[in-house]
């Protein structure tokens, strides 16, 4: 899809409309059926999780906490790269989601916040 979105852009930068009209509809397919994909995966993710997961999430939650609170966002963000390795229920996918948009954004405090509020319910 990177490809046909590649070879869209320049199409749209050189104004060829036939190829536009031509393989738009293709790639909005694709995009569709990729978005219906992660849509099942995400319906079938609601789990528990083990105890062996729970002390691992704990323990990197509070190595984000840490390191949101030293400014190093190098650290979390691996920490984060880390998570999203392994399955998590929605609830905890949308933590880790919100932690990572308040690292991208410098927004340290509320990253250390989430954190901490997550490993706080577990």
């Amino acid at each position: 899809m990177s490809h046909t979105a590649a070879v869209l852009e320049k199409a749209g930068r050189e104004a060829d409309t036939n190829a536009i009209i031509s393989k738009t509809p293709a790639f909005i397919e694709a995009i569709e059926s990729l978005i219906d994909e992660m849509k099942s995966g995400e319906e079938n993710n609601d789990a528990e999780i083990s105890s062996q997961d729970t002390s691992f999430l704990k323990e990197k939650l509070l190595v984000i906490k840490t390191s949101c609170e030293e400014l190093d966002k190098k650290t979390a963000k691996n920490v984060i790269s880390d998570l999203t390795q392994k399955t998590w229920p929605n609830a905890i996918n949308t933590v880790i989601d919100n932690i990572s948009t308040f690292l991208l954004h410098s927004e340290f405090n509320k990253a250390a916040e989430e954190a901490s509020e997550l490993s706080g319910t577990l």
